[in-house]
């Protein structure tokens, strides 16, 4: 039997109404109530334990209310917590679990920012308590004296596998774990990292029979020592990497090379020193901490609680979280580094600081998420701001940028360089110059695709969009709308000026306003203009110095080149921004497939027809 719980309702009510055997499913939500299993063999867990943003959205968060959940009542294996994030407990001994004369399964939770003002701040394991904790992330949490992640007292013999246990604290001993009493915890191809405060990572008193098993670990960059120990105590350690060496079969003392543990990605480098280095006869787990098969890549296991999977990892950025974009891209490392950023408003000035690095939201070909993912710029500077040198391997995908105020570049400001940016909406940005939407600058031709730059303003040149200086970027499948300059400027949609030679494909450039080139203005330049419409700017769709090369294009008033026309495009409804095709549109069918993109704005394929459709979108 199945109950669901949904936010709102009580866990505890269903834990008491259950028997032995059934499944308690908690929808994502906030639940304040602390729980006990009572004793039964239940299995309650999130709407699906494999998603980490499930996981993180499924929340026992106790407000420092007290415990999140205990287990005292003899539970067993059969006993299961999956998938639950477990925060902001607060107990004498144990923040978040308390597990007693008993033996539950914990399987891929968070158990993070818990405090107990004794011992345990993430897990307190008492008399006999040995939980079997897979694939689980404990970190954050805090103790007033021992164990600031988990502490293990009085015959308890917890097993950790798969489990990241960092940046807990504690004040007195083992920042990360302590174990006492006769306990013997054990620890298989976990990743113990981070942990700051008191005497070692782990602390071990007792007598030497009852000490920890830890194998296939990395123990790295804690408290000092790694591992403190009082009295005759010597955990067995084998094939672990020990900051500081430790003596064991297969022990290294040589940096993990974490991919970027400032920001918590605790996922090794290609070139570390624990790949293919734990116990050659380990066969289990199988899998590691992301559910990736170990060994995939090699004949040994990595040390660790994550297989070395030869591609980049990304780190996710949340808006409720205690990490700011800025704050990921500062501690990124500087090539093939992924910043996942999930659906918010994040009030920021972003500076890539040279870094080949991606940006991008959770899935920037849903304009849901692009539209729900918001950067924005509070009127402090550019929203974006990248430089130095880099070129289209920089992504910047699947964003809102709004709101940027600055000199040179309100929303995006590319100064001698060359990103990518995809599916974004730039718009409501200022320019007090150059390129209210986007300044490209000093030899800056990134590659702009399936953009949407509206009512943006720069007092000067490029209310939507500004070439300046030797820049040439190439922009395909983006409609320029709205954009504006003072009646002075110049280029209400896009200004080109000096030297510059972009490549504009496919795109729409509708109702932008300026002194000189509503649409387009082009000045000592040479931009190549291919299947676009330019229709209802103001002044005129193009104001030039010289004559342009603009073909296959549908241009009010006409404009010299090959099969150019002059026909009302028949925009779907410009007055609510919608710029697709009614089906009677001329503008259907008259385009080149000749340098033509394989899809439209929407993403759908292109051509649908004989040939290409002018303009950002196809006709379906």
């Amino acid at each position: 039997m199945i109950v669901h719980v949904c936010s709102g309702s009580t866990i505890q009510e269903a834990i008491d109404n259950s028997e032995d055997g059934m499944t308690i499913i908690i929808y994502p939500g906030d639940y304040s109530g602390g729980i006990n299993f009572m004793g039964k063999a239940i299995t309650m867990r999130s709407f699906d334990p494999d998603d980490p943003n499930v996981v993180r959205a499924t929340v026992i968060d106790r407000n420092g209310a007290g415990r999140a959940v205990t287990f005292n009542h003899g539970e067993k294996y059969d006993s299961i917590l999956s998938g639950i994030t477990l925060k902001n407990g607060s107990a004498s001994e144990g923040g978040a679990i308390y597990c007693s004369n008993s033996s539950p399964t914990i399987i891929k939770c968070n158990i993070s920012q818990n405090y107990a003002n004794s011992k345990g701040g993430g897990v307190y394991c008492y008399y006999l308590g040995s939980p079997e904790f897979i694939n689980c992330n404990i970190s954050d949490n805090n103790s007033g004296t021992y164990g600031g992640g988990i502490y293990c007292v009085a015959k308890s013999s917890p097993k950790f596998t798969n489990c990241t246990i960092t940046n807990n604290s504690s004040a007195s001993y083992g920042s990360a774990i302590f174990s006492t009493g006769e306990s013997i915890p054990k620890f298989n191809f976990c990743t113990i990292a981070g942990n700051s405060g008191g005497t070692g990572a782990i602390g071990l008193i007792g007598n030497y029979d009852y000490a920890p098993r830890i194998d296939n670990c990395i123990i790295w960059n804690n408290s000092t020592p790694e591992i403190y120990k009082v009295s005759s105590v010597s955990p067995t350690i084998t094939y672990s990497d020990i900051k500081g060496d430790y003596s064991g079969t297969g022990n290294i003392d040589s940096d993990p090379l974490f991919v970027a543990p400032a920001l918590k990605n605790y996922h090794l480098q290609a070139e570390s020193n624990c790949i293919e280095a734990s116990d050659p006869g380990a066969e289990e787990p199988e899998f590691d901490k992301d559910g990736n098969l170990r060994a995939l890549l090699g004949a040994i296991y990595d040390m660790g609680a994550y297989e070395f999977m030869n591609g980049e990892v990304p780190i996710h950025i949340y808006a409720d979280g205690n990490m700011s974009i800025q704050e990921a891209i500062d501690a990124a490392p500087n090539d093939k580094y992924f910043i996942v950023v999930h659906e918010g408003i994040y009030y920021e000035n972003l500076d890539f600081k040279g870094k080949s690095i991606v940006v991008r939201s959770t899935n920037p070909k849903d304009p849901n998420i692009v539209a729900n993912t918001i950067i924005d710029g509070g009127g402090l500077g550019n929203v974006v701001y990248i430089h130095s040198g880099q070129g289209n391997e920089t992504l910047l995908s699947g964003f809102t940028l709004r709101n940027g105020y600055a000199y040179y570049g309100g929303g995006i400001y590319c100064y001698n360089s060359s990103p990518t940016i995809t599916y974004c909406i730039i718009c409501g940005n200022t320019a007090i110059a150059l390129g209210g939407g986007i300044e490209c600058e000093t030899y800056a031709s990134p590659i702009i695709t399936n953009c949407i730059i509206t009512e943006n303003y720069a007092s000067m040149y490029g209310g939507g969009m500004e070439c300046w200086d030797n820049s040439s970027p190439t922009i395909t499948n983006c409609i320029f709308s709205n954009n504006s300059t003072a009646s002075f400027g110049y280029g209400g949609g896009i200004d080109i000026y000096y030297n510059c030679s972009p490549n504009i494909t496919n795109c729409t450039i509708s109702k932008n306003s300026t002194g000189y080139g509503g649409g387009i203005y082009s000045y000592y330049s040479s931009p190549t203009i291919s299947n676009c419409i330019i229709w209802n700017n103001i002044p005129q769709e193009i104001y030039s110095d010289t004559t342009l090369t603009v073909k296959y294009s549908d241009i009010k008033g006409g404009y010299a080149g090959i099969e150019n026309m002059d026909t009302d495009p028949l925009f779907m409804n410009p007055n609510a921004e919608d710029y697709h095709l009614q089906q009677n549109s001329a503008c259907i069918n008259s385009g080149t497939d000749d340098g033509a993109p394989s899809t439209d704005l929407d993403d759908n394929p292109r051509p649908v027809g004989k040939s290409c459709d002018m303009g950002a979108y196809e006709f379906y």
